[in-house]
């Protein structure tokens, strides 16, 4: 099977990403592997080359993961989708399994459990061993729902200033004006009732958001 596997791993964290392509070129000899930081750059890969599995961060400097997961699922049925990020709440694991992804893992885990999971064929929803007991906790259902009517741009924004940045700290990391950012912060405290920080801060946590 090794032969015929393609993946491609997705994480802006050039460290992070090629320790973890050694390690596949390693376990999986036989794999190709490409790689990239940015969405934008996934899409190009994507659209030249036949990708059977892809290995996606969540928090993205050009858009969400797990929006373009879904995405994915609709424009490469066949490519098996896994997450792998520090943001490993029970949300974040709900969230990727409702987008169609095949698996959930943590960063901080046993790499050797993503390498199992590409090499077996099973249809099964993978979560690693150390995120099995991650569940969630009363109201978690209701939680979802409300992120996930977020807009990209609004999810991407609630996750900046959900590490403490400012609004216009946000506005600089996203190339976007200062009124934007803070019209987009007005939108998400509207839409979610947060009255305050400490409020948004909770809400972040709660869904996994947060590390």
């Amino acid at each position: 099977m090794n032969s015929s596997m393609t993946i491609l791993l997705v994480d802006d964290h050039p460290m992070i990403r090629k320790g973890l392509a050694a390690q596949i070129r390693h376990d999986l000899p036989g794999a190709v592997v490409f790689e990239c930081g940015s969405i934008e750059a996934a899409g190009r890969i994507l659209a030249e080359e036949e990708i059977s599995h892809i290995v996606l961060d969540i928090s993205m400097p050009d858009g969400d993961g797990l929006d373009f997961a879904a995405e994915l699922r609709k424009s490469h049925p066949k490519s098996r989708i896994f997450i792998m990020s520090m943001h490993s709440g029970s949300g974040m694991i709900d969230l990727a399994r409702t987008a169609g992804c095949a698996g959930f893992f943590h960063k901080g885990g046993d790499v050797g459990h993503l390498i199992q999971a590409l090499e077996s064929g099973s249809g099964d929803f993978v979560l690693s061993p150390d995120l099995e007991n991650r569940r969630d906790e009363t109201g978690q259902d209701d939680l979802l729902a409300v992120y996930a009517g977020l807009t990209r741009r609004e999810k991407e924004v609630l996750r900046l200033l959900s590490t403490g940045l400012g609004y216009k700290e946000v506005a600089f990391r996203l190339d976007i004006s200062h009124r934007t950012a803070a019209v987009h912060r007005y939108n998400i405290y509207k839409k979610l009732g947060f009255r305050n920080d400490v409020e948004m801060a909770r809400f972040a946590g709660a869904i996994g958001l947060t590390v």
